[in-house]
């Protein structure tokens, strides 16, 4: 099944006065909730200029993207932890280019490139 992969975006404007040093700890630990969630397929922990951080999720389908956040729990722990709502953007994945993968597909082929790719090993 061709699947239509999509990433969402997450940004969360950081309060003033966090203290930075704990972040990457702190997503070490809190990556495990990621670990097992329907449609997931990597998420990278950002950090901008720091006042911004959030997430790039990249997602088998669009409605695992919206079903990724449906969770009001979620939110409660942003809210909980930086005192703001995230703000999320979805995109469709047109082209891929994984250079780890050594491939060049469309978005919709890349869930099945590597799965291919993890049985050739």
């Amino acid at each position: 099944m061709r699947h239509k992969l999509f990433i969402s975006i997450v940004q969360i404007d950081l309060p003033e006065g966090i203290i930075l040093d704990g972040l990457e700890e702190g997503f070490l630990i809190s990556g495990r909730r990621y670990v097992d969630i329907p449609g997931l397929l990597r998420k990278y922990y950002l950090l901008k200029d720091g006042a911004v951080t959030g997430g790039i999720f990249v997602w088998k389908s669009y409605k695992y993207a919206l079903a990724g956040y449906a969770d009001p729990e979620w939110k409660k722990l942003i809210w909980g932890k930086y005192r703001t709502q995230p703000k999320i953007s979805y995109f469709n994945v047109l082209v891929v280019v994984d250079n780890a993968l050594d491939a060049i597909c469309r978005g919709s082929d890349y869930v099945e490139t590597i799965e291919n790719k993890r049985v050739q090993k």
